[in-house]
């Protein structure tokens, strides 16, 4: 039975923040054209195509998670009550990292997101600064995530509980030796023994 294998990065986002998405993505894009980052946000769903499931599916492959922290990313009750408990749940339990950036000021203290690390300073959210100092900000963010994310290599191996069924024998079967053939008389030896009682 395949395992599945956390090793990709999930990025939560409020869809009010897209701007600062694509701003992530952009910056992200050298590292998915090197192949050293997998990630995964709903603006990869194809329009007329079911939401829900993908999202869930997203979220069990998560061995990162960026969270682009606003008042509109707190205030999203799907994220609250769908995307960030899976998330900090897989935190606890299954090593999934917690990056959270604060995109504005927010009030990130009344949730658990408060006990991460943040991926750059509260006190100077994305927005307070520069356009210069954004991009600086999001070139040190994307670097993290990188370090952080699966390697290539990690992302491509195998993760199985068994190799095979473990109802087979894994006794070695050894062939009967030529001395031992007639210790066991099989059909062929008996037909011959009739033959020749009947011959004397």
């Amino acid at each position: 039975m395949t395992v599945r294998k956390r090793d990709k990065v999930f990025i939560s986002y409020s869809h009010r923040d897209k701007l600062w998405l694509e701003n992530l993505q952009m910056h992200l894009k050298p590292y998915v054209r090197n192949a050293a980052i997998s990630f995964w946000d709903d603006s990869q769903l194809r329009v007329g195509a079911k939401w829900r499931e993908p999202i869930q599916e997203a979220l069990k492959s998560a061995k990162v998670a960026v969270l682009l922290v606003s008042p509109a990313f707190l205030s999203s009750d799907f994220i609250a009550e769908q995307e960030l408990p899976r998330l900090l749940e897989a935190a606890r339990k299954e090593g999934l990292t917690i990056v959270w950036v604060p995109v504005s000021h927010s009030s990130y203290e009344e949730t658990e997101i408060a006990d991460y690390q943040a991926a750059h300073d509260p006190l100077r959210p994305l927005n307070s600064l520069s356009p210069a100092d954004q991009d600086k900000a999001l070139v040190n963010i994307c670097k993290k995530i990188k370090e952080l994310a699966p390697t290539p290599e990690s992302r491509h191996a195998v993760c199985a509980t068994s190799l095979a069924p473990t109802s087979w024998s894994q006794t070695p079967v050894t062939p009967r030796s030529r001395s031992n053939r007639s210790a066991t008389p099989g059909v062929e030896d008996t037909l011959r023994a009739k033959i020749r009682a009947e011959l004397t």
